[in-house]
C-alpha cells in the first residue's frame, strides 16, 4: 500500500514540475486569421478606386489589395452597340461602350486588403503589473 501511495505522490509532484518548467517557458503563436478590409461602390469612367481602411483606421496599402470591375452602366443606340468593356490599368477604371452614348459609363468596384494579424506579445508581466491592471 505504501508504494502506491509514493507512486501517486511522485506522479502528481512530476506532473506539477512539468507544468512549473512549461508555465515559465511557454510563448504564444500567431495563429490568428488576417485581418481583412473591404470597399464596394460605384465609379465613372476614368475614377480611382479608393483604398479600404481596417478596423484600426489604418488605410490599406496597395500592394494588400485585390479588386474587381463590372459595368454598371452604359448606353449605346441599339442599332451602333457591339459592345462593352470594363476593365482597369492600376486602380484607374476604364468603361467602353461601342457606339455614342448620351450618359457617361459607370462601373462597379469591389476592393478587398487583407493582412497578416499582429503576433501576441509573449512578455510575462510582473507582479505588480498584474495586480495593477486587475484592481
Amino acid at each position: 500500500m505504501a508504494r502506491k501511495f509514493f507512486y501517486v505522490c511522485a506522479g502528481m509532484f512530476l506532473l506539477a514540475l512539468s507544468y512549473h518548467m512549461g508555465a515559465g517557458r511557454a510563448s504564444a503563436q500567431s495563429g490568428a486569421a488576417p485581418e481583412t478590409a473591404t470597399l464596394a461602390g460605384t465609379l465613372p469612367d476614368g475614377g480611382t478606386i479608393p483604398l479600404p481602411h481596417y478596423s484600426d483606421g489604418t488605410e490599406a496599402l496597395e500592394s494588400e489589395c485585390k479588386w474587381i470591375v463590372s459595368v454598371k452602366y452604359a448606353s449605346a443606340n441599339f442599332g451602333d452597340m457591339q459592345g462593352f468593356s470594363c476593365y482597369t490599368t492600376g486602380r484607374v477604371v476604364t468603361v467602353w461602350a461601342s457606339g455614342s452614348s448620351p450618359f457617361p459609363a459607370t462601373a462597379n468596384y469591389l476592393i478587398i486588403a487583407t493582412r497578416a494579424a499582429l503576433p501576441t506579445a509573449t512578455q510575462q508581466q510582473s507582479w505588480g503589473q498584474l495586480k495593477g491592471r486587475y484592481k
